[in-house]
C-alpha cells in the first residue's frame, strides 16, 4: 500500500471504505506539508537524541568531580553548550568533540559512548578513569583522535579499534593495561601518532608497525618488551620521534640509521641492552634535537661528525663502554689516532644538556667545550680523563650543573670556573688529583646548592673573609666581607680527603690554620717591610739583567758529559699510553719519516715530555731506533736534545713497540719559526736578528761537540730546521739522530751507501756515493744558515 498518493489508496479499497481511507490519506499529506513548510521550528530539537543520552550515561559513571565540571551538564542548557562538548550545526546538529582532560575525574568510560556516531575527537587525558577501554568505540567510525593518556585504565587494547580507518592519533600511555602490542595496529593506515608508554606491555615489537606509512611519532618506552627493533621500523621514513627506552631490547642500531630515518629528531633508546657502535650516519639526520643513548652497552667512540647536528639540544650517552678500546690502539700514517671525546662537540651551539658520564673516555677535556654558551648541565664523571680543567669552561655562562668527579684530572681549579654565577645546583670535582688552593671566588657562588671537592690534593687556607672592594647587598663595600654563598650551607659542602686544607668558618668543620704566620705579620711593621722589599726588588732586577748574559757565556764553554749514574731509564707501553692520552692526535707535535712525536704528561712526577713512537711497519724504523739509542746513550750537551727514557716492548695487541722519550721543547722547532702558519688559535711567530744569531751559535756548538769532543766522533747526517728544537729560553737543541753515523778515529769516514738525508740539505757528495764525514754536516749547517737569514727554503 502506498500512502503518498490518495487515488491509489482509493483504488485499493471498496467504496464502503473510501470515506475512511480518504480521511487518513488527507491527514498524512497535511502532516508532511507542515513538516516541510516549517523547518526552523524543528531544527531547534536535537537531530539525534542518542547523543544526549550517551552523555548522560557518561555523567552517571563519573564518581568524583573535584572541579565541579558536571555542574554545567543540566537540562537548562542544550548539550552542545555543556562544558567540554563541541558540536557542528546546520540542518542537523551533531556532537563531534569531547575535551575533558586535566579535570581529575574518577569513574569509568561507559559503553554508551559508542553511540556518538559522529564523534571525531575524544580527549580524556590526565584523569583517573578506570575500567576497560570501551570496545563500542568501534561504532564511532569518524574518530580521528583517542587520547586516554595518564589514567587508570585496565585490560588489553580492544581489537575492535582496528576498524577505525580514520584514526590518526592513539595516545594510551601511563595506564594499567597489559598484554602485547597488537599487530593489528599496522592496519590503521591513517595513524600518525602512537603512544603506548608505561602500560605494562610484554613480548616483542611487531614488525606490522612498519606498515603504517605516515607514522611519525612512535613511543613504546617503559614497558617489558624484549627482542630487537624490527628492521621494518626503519622503513618509516616519516618517523621523527622513536622512543623505546626502559625495556629489555638488545641488538645493534643499523649503521645507516640516519639515512633510513632522515626526518628523525628525537631518539630515545636508553636503559636497554643495545651493543655495537653509535652509527656515524646519525649526522645525516640533520634535524636531530634530542639523542638519549644512556645505560646500554655501546662501544667504540663518539662519531667525529656529531658536531654537524646544529639543532641538537640534548646529547646524553652516559653509562656505556664508549672510549678507548682495543680497536683504538696505536695507528699510524694511514689514519691518525683520535681522542676519545671529539672536539667537534664544541660546535653544537644550541646544546643545553651534555651527558658523557660513566664511560671509558680518556685524554683531555677539549677546550672547544668553552664554545657551548647555551649549556645548562654537563656530566663527565667516572671516566679516565687527564690533564687540567679547561679554563674555557668559564665561557659557559648558563651552566647550572658541572660534574667532573672521579677522573684523573690534575692542576688547579680555574678561577674562571668558580666565577660562574650561573652555577646554582652542583659543582662536583671530587676524586681527582687537583692541587693548589680553593679559589676564594667560590664564595661568590651564593646560589650554589652543592659543592664537592673531596678526595683531591688541595691545600691552603679557606678564608673567613673576602678582601677587597665588592658589591655587597646592593652596595659597594671596601675591606673585609663575610664569606657567603655556598659556605652558608654546611650540609651542601664536601671537602674531606684534602688533608692540607684548613681554616674557614666553623660550619665547614676544618681545623684552624697555624697562627704563627698571623702573629709574625702583626709583629713586622710596614715601615720595616716596605724598604726591604724595595731593596730586594732592585737587586733582583740587576741580577735579571746580567745573569742571562753571564749564564749563556759560561754555559757555552761547558760541555756536559754523561756520567755512569746518569743513564736513561726504561718505561712501559702502558705508561706511555696513559701519558699521551692514548696517543691522541691532539697531542701530535711532529711527524717524521719513521713515526709520530707526541706530547706526553707523566702523572707520577708531573713531567711534560716528548714521546717519539716508531712505526715499525716502515722499512728501516727498527734500525733508526737502534742508531738513535746508540748515538744518544753516551752523549750529553746543553745544545743536544736530552733523552729521558726508552721503551722496547709490545703493545696490548702483541705487536712490537719502540719509543724514545725526550725532554719537551715548548717553543717547537726552528722550522715553525722560519716558516710560520696562521691558524685560528695561533698568531705567526717571528725571530729577530739576535735570536737567529744565538740559534746559529747554539747549533754550531752542538756540531763542534759531536765532531770533536765525543769519545767517537758522530756525524748527524740530517741537519735541518725541523731537527732544531727550541726550549723556553729559545736555546737551540739538535735532535733526531735516527740516521747518525759513528766515524772511526783512524779513518774519520764511513761508507754512505745506506745514508738517507733530506733533499736540499744533504751534501752533494753523498748522492754520488761519497763517504760520510763531518764535512757533510758542515755543508748542511751552511744551508741552514742561508735559510735562517734569507727566510727561503733550499728547494
Amino acid at each position: 500500500m502506498r500512502l503518498g498518493n490518495g487515488l491509489d489508496c482509493i483504488a485499493q479499497f471498496p467504496p464502503s471504505e473510501w470515506s475512511s481511507r480518504l480521511f487518513w490519506s488527507f491527514l498524512l499529506h497535511a502532516t508532511l506539508f507542515l513538516c516541510l513548510s516549517q523547518p526552523s521550528r524543528f531544527a531547534t530539537v536535537p537531530a539525534d537524541e542518542t547523543d544526549r543520552l550517551a552523555l548522560l550515561a557518561f555523567e552517571d559513571r563519573i564518581t568524583k568531580d573535584p572541579l565541579n565540571v558536571m555542574s554545567s551538564w543540566n537540562h537548562s542548557l542544550h548539550f552542545c553548550e555543556w562544558r567540554g562538548i563541541t558540536c557542528i550545526s546546520g540542518n542537523l546538529t551533531f556532537l563531534t568533540v569531547i575535551t575533558l582532560g586535566d579535570n581529575s575525574f574518577r569513574g569509568e568510560i561507559p559503553q554508551e559512548i559508542g553511540r556518538l556516531f559522529r564523534l571525531r575527537l575524544l580527549d580524556l587525558r590526565s584523569n583517573s578513569f578506570g575500567g576497560e577501554i570501551p570496545s563500542n568505540l568501534t561504532y564511532c567510525s569518524d574518530l580521528q583522535v583517542i587520547d586516554l593518556n595518564v589514567n587508570e585504565l585496565v585490560g588489553e587494547i580492544p581489537v575492535q579499534l582496528s576498524s577505525l580507518s580514520k584514526l590518526r592519533q592513539l595516545p594510551l600511555s601511563v595506564n594499567h593495561l597489559f598484554g602485547r602490542i597488537p599487530p593489528w595496529l599496522g592496519n590503521l593506515s591513517s595513524l600518525t601518532r602512537l603512544s603506548i608508554r608505561r602500560i605494562n606491555l610484554q613480548g616483542t615489537i611487531p614488525a606490522d608497525l612498519g606498515r603504517i606509512p605516515n607514522l611519525g611519532f612512535l613511543q613504546i618506552a617503559e614497558n617489558n618488551l624484549s627482542g630487537t627493533i624490527p628492521s621494518a621500523i626503519y622503513n618509516l621514513s616519516e618517523l621523527f620521534m622513536l622512543s623505546v627506552s626502559a625495556n629489555q631490547l638488545h641488538g645493534t642500531l643499523p649503521p645507516d640509521l640516519g639515512l633510513l630515518l632522515p626526518n628523525l629528531q628525537y631518539l630515545y633508546v636508553s636503559i636497554n641492552w643495545f651493543t655495537g657502535p653509535i652509527p656515524v650516519s646519525l649526522a645525516n639526520a640533520s634535524f636531530f634535537q634530542e639523542i638519549y643513548l644512556t645505560n646500554n652497552d655501546f662501544t667504540g667512540g663518539v662519531p667525529m661528525n656529531v658536531g654537524t647536528l646544529r639543532y641538537l639540544r640534548i646529547f646524553t650517552i652516559g653509562g656505556n663502554r664508549l672510549g678507548t678500546g682495543e680497536e683504538d690502539e696505536l695507528k699510524f700514517i694511514d689514519s691518525l689516532p683520535n681522542c676519545t671525546i671529539p672536539i667537534s662537540i664544541g660546535k653544537l651551539q644550541k646544546l643545553q644538556f651534555l651527558g658523557l658520564s660513566v664511560n671509558r673516555f680518556s685524554g683531555r677535556i677539549p677546550s672547544s667545550f668553552g664554545n657551548l654558551t647555551e649549556l645548562n648541565e654537563f656530566y663527565l664523571q667516572e671516566n679516565s680523563l687527564l690533564g687540567n680543567i679547561p679554563p674555557s669552561l668559564g665561557n659557559c655562562q648558563k651552566l647550572t650543573v658541572l660534574n667532573l668527579s672521579q677522573n684523573n684530572l690534575n692542576g688547579t681549579i680555574p678561577k674562571q670556573l668558580v666565577s660562574l654565577t650561573s652555577l646554582s645546583i652542583s659543582l662536583n670535582l671530587a676524586r681527582n688529583s687537583l692541587i693548589g688552593s680553593l679559589p676564594v671566588e667560590v664564595g661568590s657562588l651564593k646560589n650554589l646548592e652543592e659543592l664537592d671537592v673531596s678526595e683531591n690534593k688541595l691545600s691552603g687556607e679557606i678564608p673567613e673573609t673576602l678582601s677587597g672592594s665588592r658589591a655587597w647587598n646592593g652596595c659597594t663595600w671596601k675591606g673585609q666581607l663575610p664569606v657567603q654563598g655556598v659556605f652558608e650551607n654546611a650540609s651542601g659542602i664536601s671537602i674531606i680527603g684534602n688533608s692540607k686544607l684548613c681554616g674557614g668558618i666553623p660550619k665547614v668543620g676544618l681545623p684552624k690554620c697555624l697562627v704563627l704566620r698571623s702573629k709574625l705579620r702583626r709583629f713586622l711593621s710596614l715601615k720595616v717591610i716596605i724598604p726591604v722589599i724595595i731593596v730586594a726588588m732592585c737587586l733582583i732586577s740587576l741580577l735579571l739583567c746580567f745573569a742571562p748574559l753571564l749564564w749563556r757565556r759560561k754555559s757555552r764553554q761547558k760541555h756536559l758529559q754523561t756520567s755512569s749514574e746518569d743513564q736513561y731509564k726504561n718505561v712501559s707501553y702502558a705508561e706511555l699510553l696513559k701519558a699521551t692520552d692514548g696517543f691522541c692526535s691532539h697531542n701530535v707535535i711532529g711527524i717524521g719519516s719513521y713515526g709520530f712525536v707526541y706530547k706526553g704528561y707523566f702523572v707520577s712526577d708531573g713531567q711534560i715530555v716528548a714521546v717519539k713512537v716508531l712505526n715499525l711497519q716502515q722499512q728501516g724504523a727498527s734500525r733508526s731506533f737502534l742508531a738513535e739509542c746508540e748515538a744518544l746513550r753516551n752523549v750529553r750537551h746543553r745544545n743536544l736534545v736530552k733523552i729521558l727514557a726508552s721503551c722496547s716492548s709490545i703493545d696490548f695487541k702483541g705487536n712490537d713497540f719502540k719509543a724514545l722519550v725526550f725532554e719537551y721543547m715548548p717553543n717547537g722547532s726552528l722550522e715553525e719559526w722560519l716558516h710560520p702558519k696562521v691558524d685560528e688559535e695561533h698568531q705567526p711567530r717571528t725571530l729577530n736578528l739576535i735570536q737567529r744569531l744565538n740559534i746559529a751559535i747554539d747549533v754550531a756548538y752542538a756540531l763542534d761537540y759531536l765532531h770533536h769532543h765525543c769519545q767517537t766522533p758522530i756525524s748527524h747526517c740530517d741537519l735541518k730546521p725541523s731537527n732544531v728544537l727550541l726550549d723556553n729560553d729559545m736555546v737551540a737543541h739538535v735532535s733526531d739522530f735516527g740516521i747518525a753515523r759513528f766515524l772511526c778515529n783512524s779513518t774519520n769516514k764511513t761508507n754512505s751507501i745506506a745514508v738517507k738525508g733530506s733533499i736540499g740539505y744533504v751534501a752533494p757528495e753523498y748522492g754520488m756515493g761519497g763517504n760520510v764525514s763531518t764535512a757533510g754536516d758542515v755543508y748542511s749547517y751552511g744551508i741552514l744558515l742561508l735559510e735562517m737569514f734569507t727566510g727561503k727554503r733550499p728547494t
